[in-house]
């Protein structure tokens, strides 16, 4: 479990606000988020999860980057470290051509990607639940 925060109100993630966060009473926000590192490398994570979801609505791995603001090589990159940290095909790939190409996601991924979800579920409820102790003790 990875805690992020920000010490300078200027810094680029504390100008974003935190979409994630828990709001806590008095306008406190807490954040935690499962983050999955290779090599110091961020794999999984929730933009990883996010990256998937596009993916899927959109049918194609050039259209869901672009819908996230990331590279199309970022995104094929990023899928391929996933792929290899898992062992399995993740995102099912169609070359272009007369029939326009397109992706999908494997069994594996949905899967995963539920996982990922339900175990985000429990750190939201456990980031909850520290409200009440931390402040009121």
């Amino acid at each position: 479990m990875k805690s992020t925060s920000s010490s300078s109100p200027t810094s680029e993630r504390g100008s974003r606000g935190c979409r994630s966060g828990i709001r806590w009473r008095g306008g406190v926000r807490a954040h935690a988020v499962l983050i999955v590192l290779r090599d110091g490398e961020k794999v999984i994570g929730p933009r990883f999860i996010r990256l998937l979801d596009e993916i899927q609505a959109r049918g194609s791995i050039r259209a869901a980057a672009s819908g996230l603001g990331i590279g199309y090589r970022h995104a094929l990159d990023w899928i391929t470290r996933a792929e290899s940290l898992i062992g399995q095909p993740l995102v099912e790939r169609h070359a272009g051509g007369a029939s326009g190409g397109g992706a999908r996601l494997t069994k594996r991924a949905i899967r995963m990607s539920r996982a990922y979800r339900r175990i985000n579920s429990s750190i939201t409820h456990l980031v909850e639940r520290a409200e009440r102790e931390i402040l009121d003790t």
